[in-house]
């Protein structure tokens, strides 16, 4: 007869402190809070809005973005049909056929539902990738040094991964930032050095904060070995100068730092704001940084105008790392054999979209028709948001240059300050939970993402599509904090 097990294995006292100390706000309390709201609707509880609405995430179809069709045509003919068989295809352009035929032909093995048969990703899709590089920054790419991978996310832990060695090795990360980046540094044992981005300047990156940054964690002991730059900014919405990287790249070159270049919002710019990538800012810049700076540039399908968010697709690809490194580059992704093959494909369409002269008319059409269809939604909400959050009591906000987000400051009377202290919570979810029972609005406290001490910030993405959710919504809260203010002054 067995004993009676006296404990659990897992349990709060063994686990590890770095997993319970690793956070991320976007799938925090107030996201919690309203999964538990949506089980109490399902069973006929009534609250005083009748649906949810989730502006805390940048997950576009799950907030109505139609997906692009040449991409899903290319990923159903793949999915659902073998070539040589006795089947129709006349539902498909013949560009959408034309491209799976050519993806299929040239993948190894020959099937969707396979292992890539190395961890790199298939190559008919990284030419396609090195093609868009060359294009965008005027530079080749050596094909073994891109991988296709999950998301952006695989490429930011794997780096942080190889970065963090000892409990003293930092990376420098922007502050706000996103939170996987401080959720890494954590879970990896490793330190995190903050630095400062200006948001009197619209959130404009410092060049002085950062030297002094850098320098109060040397003077604590801590060894930086890598600054993540994300541009265009989440959660801020900022879009760096030229200047602004030249700077961040003299820095890192200066300090020996490698640079982890989170560009997937780079598809995400409006009113006349520019886009530059690091990597070609640095071929820009010349010898002896290009030959000898070492970075990491990634993209991701899941935001731009395609939003697929949920097939895991993107890649990342690095220049001037040691070899070793390199080996173990490979080493970390062959434990996971590879990225999603549908994630790969859309990859592909993505940086080698239908072109006039390529494909047909009516195919690069309907396709520049999506696109502005989509940028144009977004670039419209993104403007609506800055003006009707700024014409509400007690927040201020900067334009949204690019990404997807508004990062409103929120200045808070006193004694809902001293109400949220009460209870334990910083004022901006205290904010954020109250906006959510009051309005059904699920949105992110700025305390999530860091920010200066003494500031509360909320969060909110110009995804929603539905004009009259966007406009309620937006009325909603605009009542709510006149009423909050009302009730606290």
């Amino acid at each position: 007869m067995f004993m009676k097990r006296a404990f659990s294995v897992l349990n709060k006292n063994s686990i590890s402190s770095v997993v319970k100390n690793s956070e991320n706000a976007v799938r925090g309390p107030v996201a919690i809070r309203a999964i538990q709201m949506k089980k109490e609707m399902a069973t006929g509880k009534k609250f005083k809005f009748e649906k949810l609405v989730p502006m805390h995430s940048g997950n576009p179809q799950a907030l109505g973005q139609p997906p692009i069709t040449f991409g899903r045509e290319v990923l159903s003919i793949m999915m659902h049909h073998q070539f040589g068989q006795d089947v129709s295809y006349d539902r498909y352009s013949v560009d959408a056929v034309d491209r799976a035929r050519h993806y299929l032909e040239n993948m190894d093995p020959q099937a969707i539902g396979a292992y890539a048969g190395k961890p790199d990703g298939y190559d008919p899709i990284k030419k396609e990738v090195i093609d868009f590089i060359r294009e965008r920054d005027g530079v080749d790419v050596d094909p073994s040094k891109l991988y296709l991978s999950t998301g952006a996310s695989e490429a930011i832990e794997i780096f942080l991964r190889l970065l963090i060695n000892d409990p003293n090795d930092a990376v420098m990360i922007p502050t706000p930032n996103y939170p996987l980046y401080s959720a890494c540094c954590v879970a990896y044992g490793g330190q995190e050095v903050r630095y400062g981005l200006d948001e009197n300047n619209n959130w404009a990156l410092n060049l002085e904060d950062l030297q002094k940054s850098y320098q109060d964690a040397k003077d604590r002991g801590l060894n930086p070995k890598g600054i993540a730059v994300l541009n265009p900014g989440n959660p801020t919405g900022q879009v760096l100068t030229k200047q602004n990287l030249k700077d961040v790249i003299e820095f890192a070159y200066e300090n020996n730092l490698l640079v982890i270049a989170d560009e997937v919002y780079q598809a995400n710019v409006y009113n006349g704001n520019e886009f530059h990538s690091m990597r070609g800012v640095m071929e820009e810049l010349g010898d002896p940084i290009k030959s000898k700076l070492e970075m990491v540039s990634m993209h991701s399908v899941s935001k731009g105008f395609t939003g697929e968010c949920g097939l895991r697709g993107g890649y990342f690809e690095f220049t001037n790392l040691d070899s070793f490194a390199e080996e173990m580059i490979y080493k970390l992704k062959a434990i996971k054999f590879c990225a999603p093959t549908p994630g790969m494909i859309a990859v592909g369409t993505m940086v080698n979209p239908p072109k006039e002269g390529v494909n047909s008319p009516e195919v690069v059409s309907l396709y520049n028709k999506e696109k502005d269809h989509v940028f144009g939604g977004l670039q419209r909400k993104a403007g609506e948001l800055y003006e009707k959050l700024n014409n509400m009591e007690g927040i201020t906000t900067n334009e949204t240059q690019g990404a997807l987000y508004s990062f409103a400051r929120l200045h808070l009377p006193e004694k809902f300050i001293a109400e949220a202290d009460s209870l334990g919570i910083h004022p901006d979810l205290h904010f954020c939970l109250n906006l959510l029972e009051e309005t059904g609005m699920i949105t992110v406290p700025g305390s999530g993402f860091g920010q200066e001490e003494g500031t509360a910030h909320i969060r909110m993405t110009n995804l929603i599509y539905n004009d009259k959710v966007m406009d309620d919504s937006m009325a909603n809260m605009h009542k709510m904090v006149s009423e909050l203010h009302g009730k606290y002054s």
